[in-house]
């Protein structure tokens, strides 16, 4: 049975070393001096001297920097090393599309890029329903039609959202660019899209971005189902259980 510590029951000093090793994930820098944690974490100096000291001795940070700063030692890396051959992200993101899936009982959709402007499904968790949704992981999926397209496309840069879009929608007219735009600022304002029979009739969709560590789109994640299903089952509470997966997802995602 697993013991929960009262918070007095921390040892405090390995809380500290903790935060201070987080710190250069937090400020993405390579080196950090006993100043720079002191004013980031807010502990006196000489208690941050004293860690950074036997985080030194015991290899999880080296001092080589000409000011006398630190960076992160190779015990840490290796250990990262070690942490990734037994961690799959892959794996974490399939895990949350089952739990959504569980949940409401609709098609879990990822779906990436390829060639930087083609959205293709990745990976598809199919709901037990018997009207069951078109969508086939490895087939392309349309970028200017349905929400787990157009979150992709919203996120792409300039050039590559006019590939798409004359890829996907070649007669186009200027009204509909014009609209389509529209859209897709206001997902990046919102931060997801629903959509209802754009690429199949009766059909609603509901998706929100996955970023890689360099904050460049790589997935949409996506609940879609039959219209009036998605309806009764509630957008909003879809959208609170899509959030909280993509959070999930994407602290990982920020440190792998």
């Amino acid at each position: 049975m697993k013991e929960s510590l009262k918070e007095s029951e921390y040892i405090n000093s390995i809380v500290r070393a903790t935060e201070i090793l987080n710190l250069y994930r937090v400020k993405d820098v390579k080196y950090l001096g006993v100043t720079d944690i002191s004013q980031e974490l807010g502990l006196h100096k000489t208690s941050v001297f004293r860690i950074v000291k036997t985080l030194e001795h015991t290899g999880w940070l080296v001092q080589d920097a000409p000011n006398g700063k630190y960076r992160i030692g190779a015990k840490l890396i290796v250990l990262s090393a070690v942490s990734r051959q037994q961690f799959s992200i892959d794996d974490m993101i399939y895990r949350e599309m089952q739990l959504l899936g569980q949940r409401f009982n609709e098609d879990i959709v990822l779906t990436g890029l390829v060639d930087g402007y083609q959205a293709v499904c990745i990976t598809k968790i199919k709901s037990n329903n018997a009207l069951q949704i078109s969508s086939n992981v490895g087939y392309a999926i349309g970028m200017t039609k349905g929400s787990t397209g157009k979150v992709l496309l919203a996120y792409l840069p300039k050039e590559m959202q006019e590939k798409a879009i004359q890829l996907d929608s070649p007669d186009i007219t200027e009204e509909g660019r014009e609209a389509l735009f529209k859209t897709l600022e206001k997902i990046r304002e919102t931060g997801y899209c629903v959509s209802t029979s754009e690429r199949d009739e009766g059909v609603s969709s509901i998706s929100m971005p996955l970023f890689g560590r360099d904050g460049r789109i790589i997935y949409s994640l996506g609940i879609v189902g039959e219209e009036h299903r998605m309806t009764n089952k509630g957008r909003e509470q879809m959208r609170r259980a899509l959030q909280a997966s993509i959070e999930r997802i994407q602290e990982v995602l920020s440190i792998v």
